[in-house]
């Protein structure tokens, strides 16, 4: 979502950066009212990429599968994708919906195909999204202490590293990591 926060973390070299396509593709919706020709091109390229998604979800593709699908069937689409979004950039009126919408996804636009480099990463991350902030506090108690008991978050400082910590617990899961002995792995103060 381009949250500066992530940007200390994004340096790191053993960090791989992602994205959220669903945030750039509502960019292009909020678009489709300024410049439906533009809008609708770029939703259907990122239809595109969902469907091959969708088609791995389907088939119960191991990461290795998923990686090969993205590789063959992703990259091109994103690489069309992204010179098209160079081109479009130098034409639209830079504050216009459209333009904004251009502008933040190629802001983004290393982090938002990074999801091609692993079969583990996701496209976006709406299965996280989703859960309700109760919901992922359980999550991180029970994957810290093996107890289901609240945590009470304070701050949206707190939220936000609570959500950065519930992404990764999720994507060890979806790796087949045990999240609690992957959750005992963190170094101490990495969060700092």
């Amino acid at each position: 979502d381009g949250y500066a926060g992530y940007e200390k973390l994004a340096a790191r070299e053993d960090i791989t950066a992602l994205a959220c396509m669903a945030h750039a593709r509502r960019y292009f919706d909020k678009a489709l009212n300024n410049d439906k020709a533009r809008a609708t091109h770029a939703l259907e390229k990122i239809q595109q990429l969902y469907a091959i998604e969708r088609r791995c979800d389907e088939r119960d593709d191991p990461p290795d599968r998923r990686h090969e699908h993205r590789q063959r069937e992703a990259e091109p689409i994103l690489d069309e994708l992204e010179q098209w979004l160079r081109m479009e950039i130098n034409v639209v009126a830079p504050k216009s919906p459209i333009g904004t919408a251009i502008a933040y996804t190629l802001g983004l636009w290393q982090r938002l195909r990074a999801y091609t480099l692993d079969g583990h990463y996701l496209i976006d991350k709406k299965p996280v999204e989703g859960r309700s902030v109760d919901m992922l506090a359980l999550e991180l108690q029970a994957a810290a202490t093996g107890k289901a008991e609240p945590v009470v978050i304070v701050s949206a400082d707190a939220l936000t590293a609570h959500q950065a910590v519930i992404n990764v617990l999720d994507a060890a899961r979806r790796a087949g990591l045990n999240r609690l002995s992957f959750a005992a792995q963190v170094p101490a103060g990495s969060g700092r």
